[in-house]
């Protein structure tokens, strides 16, 4: 049976407002058993597995057993370690994990016994980013050779691994536009999942024992973090999300799924502020700058404008004591970024400095080869020449990039991301249907909108969902070209 993208928006709201009522019922007893938050959330996980179990044949068994697989491996990176996770010492195993060993095993074994798998004349039409990622790859592990701490090469090689896996699974096993509207699809109920968790840790300030917060200081308890470590980490993914949600409500034709969306919108934007994350609300500002100018055309433009004019005017005079509190709040952190009082006192703005400093230092220290694969925050406290103030985590994925692998991978990296942008423009351009244009343009306005979030975290390396959407752009664009070479590859069989 074929399942339709009515189908699938009808779908999507039946397990949003079921899992909404669990949430809020979860929500409710959280109140009462706050110790217990993160037995709770995996109970209500389970229950939104069984939904998917009703909606199985529309899901699941048009896909083979592997492509299958792959879409459960990127419904669980969003929640990373937050749930079902085992420390086994020197290694943490949680769901994504072990989806993705078991998705390797399979296909060792499909492999070795030509089960429909291969590699080597599989349709992989966009080949150089596969040839990048195995260039760097290789390079993180030669790196160990001038590395100063082993043990962190070795943990960033692991994370390298497992992201630059996950990009591969994606390129390969998802062929169709099918499959890649479903990911948007997946991504938005995992996004509103998250969001959720969010609202829940800001106004019952509860947390999962993941968060920095769970054990904070009770000033601290209403900043949201969700599945994530910090709120900086939390903020980057709700920057890049934004536009998902953006992108379906522009291309939505319900006017209940519009408004479901508008709510989302609305709802990043009140999480970002309250975590007090500026880089991410430049972030947002940047990308619906890049939207409006270059992604709408005159009649939008003027219907959007009209709507931000009209209703912050109906918003300013409704709501004036809320909206001027949020206004200011935002113009607060975003002035923050130039307040003179950092420089010189171990402020934030002195710090970041410090760090880009100590960062180029490296790149001089290290003849340009870089300081190894996870050194640099090994660099930062031991050798970096700048005062960081006990803040060794570098925030700002270039220059992580640039002290880690050094000038070629950076350089490459970045050549590597601006052809990504190009050729989804390209392809955003040219395509007429509208579901598949709609993933082009979340793409693309992600992508631009993380060059400003991605300075927000501490590290991006070891975050999944930076991964799944180099993935899902790489993998998208395939696709795309591999259309033009011939039909993709049958994997109902495997």
């Amino acid at each position: 049976m074929n399942f339709t993208i009515k189908n699938k928006m009808n779908l999507i709201l039946t397990i949003t407002v079921l899992t909404i009522i669990a949430l809020l019922l979860s929500s409710l007893i959280g109140q009462v058993f706050k110790g217990y938050l993160a037995l709770i959330f995996p109970f209500v996980l389970l229950a939104g597995l069984g939904i998917l179990l009703i909606y199985k044949k529309f899901l699941f068994d048009q896909y083979s057993s592997i492509q299958n697989i792959v879409f459960l491996l990127i419904a669980t990176s969003f929640l990373g370690a937050a749930f079902f996770s085992f420390n086994l010492g020197f290694f943490s195993i949680f769901p994504f994990r072990v989806l993705f060993i078991l998705l390797v095993f399979l296909v060792v074994i499909s492999i070795l016994f030509n089960l429909r798998i291969d590699f080597i004349n599989a349709t992989l039409a966009y080949k150089p980013p596969i040839l990048f990622l195995t260039i760097w790859f290789l390079y993180a592990i030669l790196s160990t050779l001038w590395a100063d701490s082993i043990s962190a090469a070795l943990k960033s090689i692991v994370f390298l691994g497992f992201g630059m896996g996950f990009t591969f699974f994606i390129i390969y096993f998802l062929r169709n536009h099918e499959d890649y509207i479903k990911v948007a699809y997946i991504w938005w109920f995992m996004g509103a999942f998250i969001v959720f968790i969010g609202l829940v840790n800001h106004f019952l300030q509860i947390h999962l024992p993941i968060s920095r917060i769970y054990t904070a200081s009770a000033y601290q308890k209403s900043i949201p973090t969700a599945v994530f470590t910090n709120e900086n980490d939390f903020a980057s993914f709700l920057s890049v999300t934004f536009f998902l949600f953006l992108t379906f409500y522009t291309y939505s034709k319900t006017i209940i799924f519009k408004g479901l969306n508008i709510l989302f919108i609305l709802l990043i934007l009140f999480l970002i502020v309250v975590s007090s994350s500026r880089a991410n609300l430049l972030a947002i500002g940047f990308g619906l700058a890049v939207w409006y100018l270059f992604m709408l055309n005159r009649k939008q433009k003027l219907f959007y404008l009209g709507i931000f004019v009209v209703g912050g005017t109906l918003g300013a005079v409704a709501a004036r004591d809320v909206v001027m509190s949020i206004i200011t709040k935002i113009l607060s952190e975003l002035q923050s970024l130039n307040r003179i009082s950092d420089i010189g006192g171990g402020g934030s703005m002195e710090k970041r400095v410090n760090l880009i400093l100590n960062g180029f230092y490296s790149v001089k220290e290290s003849l340009g080869f870089g300081v190894g694969a996870g050194n640099a925050e090994y660099f930062m406290e031991h050798k970096g020449i700048y005062p960081t103030y006990g803040d060794f985590n570098v925030h700002n994925w270039i220059i992580e990039i640039l002290m880690n692998y050094g000038v070629v991978i950076t350089i490459l990296y970045l050549a590597l991301y601006t052809a990504i942008i190009y050729h989804i423009y390209i392809i955003w351009k040219n395509e007429q249907s509208s579901n598949t244009k709609m993933v082009a343009e979340f793409l693309l306005i992600a992508l631009v909108a993380f060059t400003l979030a991605g300075i927000s975290p501490s590290s991006i390396l070891g975050l999944n969902y930076h991964w799944l959407l180099f993935g899902f752009s790489l993998g998208f664009i395939n696709m795309h070209q591999a259309k033009r070479i011939k039909e993709p590859l049958d994997l109902k069989e495997v």
